[in-house]
């Protein structure tokens, strides 16, 4: 990672953020530059395409710029530009279709963590139009229930399942105690178990 001239490795986010707010647009950029990777990929986790996320991604960049004068610090730099990137990919699923599964993006042959088997899944999938028809069904619900949720019950849930944070993590990221964080979780998982049981089988 490279950051602007004039800026150490060892300058913090708070401290950029606050740079920033003073008018440094090398320290913005170097926000972006430790960040980009993540949000790409955090966004790419709920919309699936990998140019939307970019997209998406820069537009999240450029609302924080935007917005600089409206952070208050009562929250890390990290969790303000999540909450950022993910009120921004809620709109745009509120606005758009999307083509393949929210939380789980198809890999290609010779990509890191393809599997035979996973392929298989994928390609039953596109074969069977019921199927299909039932994926596009549940990618609707599963953006709803995102869009009805308060805003760190679905921070919550996509980063627990987009990013993989554990709890201690998560309480960190949401600003709250490892039980709230838990709370929040646990509705937002409840939240859509209910509205996505009746695409699951019945257990025998």
């Amino acid at each position: 990672m490279r950051l602007p001239p004039g800026i150490e490795d060892s300058t913090d986010d708070a401290a950029l953020i606050d740079m920033a707010r003073r008018g440094s647009r090398s320290a913005f950029d170097a926000f972006v530059t430790r960040h980009r990777a993540r949000i790409v990929r955090l966004a790419c986790g709920m919309v699936a395409d990998e140019e939307d996320a970019v997209e998406l991604a820069q537009e999240a960049f450029m609302k924080a710029y935007n917005s600089l004068g409206r952070f208050r610090g009562d929250c890390s730099p990290r969790t303000w530009l999540d909450r950022i990137t993910v009120n921004l990919c809620v709109d745009w699923q509120r606005r758009q279709r999307i083509r393949r599964a929210l939380f789980l993006v198809p890999r290609r042959e010779g990509e890191e963590g393809w599997s035979p088997e996973e392929s298989a899944v994928e390609d039953s999938w596109r074969s069977d139009p019921l199927r299909v028809a039932d994926s596009a069904r549940i990618r609707s619900v599963v953006c709803r229930v995102l869009a009805s949720l308060s805003d760190k019950q679905r921070m919550a849930f996509v980063l627990r399942h987009q990013e993989g944070l554990d709890t201690a993590a998560l309480a960190s990221a949401l600003q709250c105690a490892e039980g709230t964080a838990k709370v929040h979780l646990h509705r937002a998982t409840e939240r859509m178990r209910k509205a996505l049981a009746p695409f699951m089988a019945p257990e025998d």
